[in-house]
């Protein structure tokens, strides 16, 4: 052999021992429902009980410490071979109680969450779900942590545009982009001012060519209908406190809530042959509400597909191969060895954004195949939403005149 082989072989052994090694992360989980609480063995039993008495175990469930509940293995990057495990660290605390806990023992709470990460071997942790919602979107907790936080918002937002994307694609085959690029349709973002919705609307303002904003705060939806126009001039910007009768004039519904346990609008008010990106956990939109409107496309946003063999040690609510976007942002990061506070606050950057996505892309990780509340979109779905699309644009009449009113 060579010289040079022989050297370069080495350093190929040396760095193949090194990944070989996973880097430790966390993530912090916590139950979607009530109803995950009482899978648990311990509190089975619970569930057969009055409602007023299970909601008094939720709230004292709730301020139970966290704890390292399961570990996700198994992810490796395309790119450059690194091996990542993940510690998902359980707050035994449903939405409903992590949005009424005082943001002190919250934080209390998840800095303890970061401590207990730290003395596991993790170099960064992600926040999951409504850990956060709640709060001031991880600016305390990234303050007073010993290691990084992220939120995993800006991978979310890439991955909802991503899954908008695709569904498009599939659906809407005759849309073509102008000479700017531009595609002529109508888009709704409902939770327009919330972190992810935020920064998904001014990415694609820069793709459609109208944008209806969705908020119950009207002065932070002018602040943003000004923020898009600088950002995108060409693209029509309306704004609402509720969807109203435009809902059954837009392409694309785009919902990025906290709208726990509250019906958001009636699907019977759906365009028909429209696509609902849903990235909100839980999700806005149920079974029953998406097998009444068979001619609409519901999505799931947010799912990426990893590099390696990901597997979780313990069952969850979560496939082995569909993460997550935020959890997933946690790991991807890690495979980057970018042990940094990527995402936090409610202003996310549409430059961060657009990084983390060519990083993700990069390690081997993408769009996992669209899910919906009815499990994966099936071609059948496809074709019945993409014949319904046919009927109502046929000729071109796409409804470009009709209004908003506000």
């Amino acid at each position: 052999m060579r010289k040079a082989d022989a050297i370069i072989s080495s350093n190929l052994e040396k760095n193949s021992s090194v990944h070989s090694v996973p880097v430790r992360c966390a993530f912090v989980i916590h139950p979607l429902t009530a109803t995950q609480l009482w899978i648990h063995p311990l509190l089975k039993w619970v569930k057969k009980l009055p409602k007023f008495v299970r909601n008094v175990f939720e709230f004292l469930v709730s301020r139970m410490p966290a704890h390292r509940y399961a570990e996700l293995v198994g992810v490796k990057s395309d790119y450059n071979h690194r091996t990542v495990t993940c510690d998902l660290i359980l707050m035994p605390a449903t939405p409903k109680q992590l949005l009424k806990m005082n943001e002190r023992f919250l934080y209390r709470q998840l800095i303890k969450c970061a401590h207990l990460s730290l003395k596991f071997g993790s170099k960064i942790m992600g926040l999951g779900a409504y850990t956060k919602v709640a709060g001031d979107g991880g600016v305390t907790v990234t303050d007073h942590s010993p290691i990084p936080v992220t939120t995993g918002n800006s991978l979310s937002a890439a991955s909802t545009l991503w899954s908008a994307d695709e569904a498009l694609k599939l659906v809407r085959p005759d849309l073509k982009k102008d000479s700017h690029g531009v595609l002529s349709i109508r888009v709704m973002v409902i939770g327009a001012t919330g972190s992810i919705g935020r920064v998904t609307a001014l990415l694609l303002s820069e793709y459609v060519s109208e944008l209806v904003l969705v908020s119950r705060r009207m002065d932070k939806l002018e602040e943003l209908r000004s923020e898009i126009l600088e950002f995108s001039p060409r693209c029509k910007i309306s704004i609402a406190s509720e969807v109203g009768s435009i809902l059954s004039h837009t392409d694309l519904i785009v919902t990025a809530t906290s709208n726990y346990g509250k019906k958001l609008f009636d699907v019977n008010g759906l365009k028909p042959g429209s696509i609902v990106c849903d990235c909100s956990r839980p999700m806005d939109f149920t079974k029953e509400e998406a097998e009444s409107r068979p001619d609409v496309l519901f999505i799931e946003s947010g799912e990426v597909s990893l590099p390696g063999k990901p597997k979780f040690t313990k069952k969850l609510d979560i496939s082995n191969t569909h993460i997550y976007a935020c959890l997933a942002e946690t790991l991807i990061l890690t495979l980057e060895n970018r042990f940094e506070s990527f995402s936090y606050s409610r202003f996310l950057l549409p430059e961060r954004v657009k990084e983390i996505s060519a990083i993700a892309i990069k390690h081997g990780a993408g769009l996992a195949p669209l899910r919906g509340p009815l499990g994966p979109v099936t071609q059948e779905q496809i074709n019945r939403v993409k014949v319904e699309n046919l009927k109502v644009n046929r000729g071109n009449n796409y409804e470009k005149n009709v209004e908003v009113v506000f």
